[in-house]
């Protein structure tokens, strides 16, 4: 496939410039990697050191003859296009070439790294996909025969654990029986439902695990002997390695998930086994929490059967326990959002200190490196100070990244108090948002539509350009879905002391199932391209909980997206 498409885009290319060499080269935690290359052959070294600079600008990097286009497989793989031409390039050429380039990011997700290892992006992606997974079991109900909510733990493990063996099952105590939510197996065919009792003679795993509530870890012929079942006997084909966790609440067991590897003296990393038996906790919380519920709504019902008969007026009491009730869901849910918060910045800042402290003992080890190079009989390899530089290239880059997601959270905690109040002019405001976007817009793609604003008004401007960033972000991230160019329209209107901004984009609107869901945290339709899914809700918390504002989106748009807002100013001077 790499090639193919480069082919296109060499084909595409030449009808505007002389091409002479177009390449793909990947980035992960691994670093980075020539995959494909058409043409004449670039110095690697230089090449690299091209590519390296590409993937720290913001999309596109233009140099002489050598252009660099950023895409993105998915949020853990960065994707970079490098082409040169045998003449200087201009910035009319580069913008034609991202649109080229753009036209095919759906192929980058078939483009894959190959290399495995755990550091600090492998980390950073597998806390992002255990938060959005405790987020949708938290979000539905009957989790465990919730579909959707089973499909996405399944995919969740399976990348963590990369093995297509994996087992979750329910447990039915009240029938003895136990069923599988969901069964992949290279090797055995699904045997549920089953009843536990013959399934233990059996030699059955799962129903071990449901059984006794025990996690199960090792090779499953030494699992059988320890749990007194002959080897030759047990239920299924022998795994070289096996996790079993028991999905419960104390002594209630509710389910569990087995994975297993069937590669010969293959074994699961420690953190798989951590990961798993975390997921189970969720769970046998989650399914806790539903039992309680269903619980307590039964004697709700029956207590208010009982006061309808005997034709009690509780209206005023019920109303307030209503309200009680409400406001204790709310509150689960600010201290759910804060948990999710709190936790995504402890995954960031330790390996975050981590790097910075190996950026200042590398860079210690070059300086004095290099100055006793002179004083060494056999001279040192380049490549030696060429690795030490590029462990530095790369952690400053990861560091980049990663102190990007905790700025994008660290606007979630600005308080009303923390509003700085200041004087000044829209038209300076959006100079200053056209030069924050210079690398993604022309100039004339972020248009302020009306009469000049060139007088002062007093608000909170650092808290506004804070929230017309990520709305502006949002317009970008989806127009390379749509053939042409991206147009961004803003209209302003001072009136009643309030900030009136009415923002369109002729992009490809809004997908129907994300209608609902625009301000909801970690809820994108963009994932593939790193998205947290925080721009929008940071944009919504902003506005309406610490501005007192409001912002709208226009459904019946007849093109694009376009938001409305609205923002309280503190005085208005001519």
């Amino acid at each position: 496939m790499p090639n193919s498409f480069l082919e296109s885009i060499y084909k595409q290319l030449s009808e505007y410039i002389n091409v002479s060499a177009v390449s793909l080269w990947l980035m992960n935690e691994h670093g980075f990697k020539k995959r494909a290359s058409i043409g004449t052959e670039i110095d690697y070294n230089e090449e690299l050191t091209f590519i390296r600079d590409t993937y720290v600008a913001p999309s596109v990097k233009i140099k002489d003859k050598c252009l660099g286009i950023s895409l993105a497989g998915n949020f853990n793989l960065s994707i970079i296009i490098f082409i040169q031409a045998s003449k200087n390039l201009t910035p009319e050429i580069a913008k034609i070439a991202k649109d080229v380039c753009s036209h095919y990011r759906y192929l980058t997700q078939e483009v894959t790294y190959h290399d495995e290892t755990d550091d600090l992006s492998v980390s950073t992606s597998r806390a992002i996909a255990i938060t959005n997974l405790l987020d949708q079991i938290k979000s539905c109900d009957d989790v465990l025969k919730d579909h959707n909510t089973i499909a996405l733990i399944a995919r969740t493990i399976n990348n963590i654990t990369q093995t297509l063996n994996l087992i979750i099952v329910h447990y039915d105590a009240a029938k003895d029986l136990v069923d599988a939510c969901y069964y992949q197996d290279e090797f055995d065919e699904s045997r549920f439902p089953f009843k536990v009792e013959q399934a233990l003679v059996d030699g059955s795993v799962s129903a071990f695990i449901v059984k006794f509530g025990k996690t199960l870890r090792g090779n499953s012929e030494d699992i059988a002997m320890d749990l007194g079942v002959n080897p030759n006997q047990m239920y299924g084909t022998h795994a070289s390695d096996l996790i079993g966790v028991p999905i419960k609440y104390g002594d209630q067991v509710f389910g569990a998930i087995i994975v297993q590897s069937y590669e010969k003296n293959s074994r699961f990393d420690e953190y798989v086994a951590a990961t798993i038996s975390s997921i189970a906790n969720m769970l046998g919380n989650k399914v806790q929490n539903e039992e309680s519920s269903k619980e307590l709504n039964k004697i709700i019902q029956n207590r208010t059967n009982e006061l309808r008969e005997k034709n009690i007026v509780l209206t005023k009491t019920i109303d307030e326990l209503k309200r009680t009730k409400e406001n204790l869901v709310k509150s689960e849910s600010q201290v759910y959002i804060a948990d999710i918060l709190w936790n995504i910045v402890h995954y960031l800042n330790t390996p975050i200190s981590n790097a910075k402290s190996n950026l200042l003992i590398t860079s210690s080890s070059l300086s004095g490196l290099i100055d006793d190079i002179e004083q060494l009989e056999k001279p040192v390899e380049p490549h030696v100070l060429q690795d030490i530089l590029n462990n530095c290239y790369l952690s400053e880059a990861s560091l980049g990244k990663a102190s990007d997601v905790l700025n994008q959270i660290n606007k979630l905690a600005t308080r009303p108090s923390d509003v700085k109040i200041e004087e000044f002019s829209i038209d300076s405001l959006f100079e200053e948002l056209k030069i924050n976007f210079s690398e993604q817009l022309n100039e004339q793609d972020l248009q302020l539509e009306g009469k000049e604003f060139t007088q002062k008004v007093t608000g909170p401007k650092q808290i506004i350009m804070n929230v017309l960033t990520p709305l502006i972000q949002n317009s970008i991230d989806h127009c390379h879905l749509k053939v042409g160019s991206l147009k961004i329209k803003v209209a302003v209107e001072i009136a009643e002391n309030k900030l009136k901004i009415e923002m369109q984009d002729n992009g490809i609107g809004i997908d129907e199932s994300m209608k609902n869901h625009l301000f909801e945290p970690f809820s994108t339709s963009a994932a593939l391209t790193g998205s947290l899914g925080l721009g929008l809700f940071t944009s919504h918390y902003l506005i309406t909980q610490v501005l007192g504002g409001n912002i709208e989106i226009d459904h019946d748009s007849a093109e694009g997206v376009r938001f409305n807002v609205q923002i309280p100013l503190v005085q208005s001077t001519n």
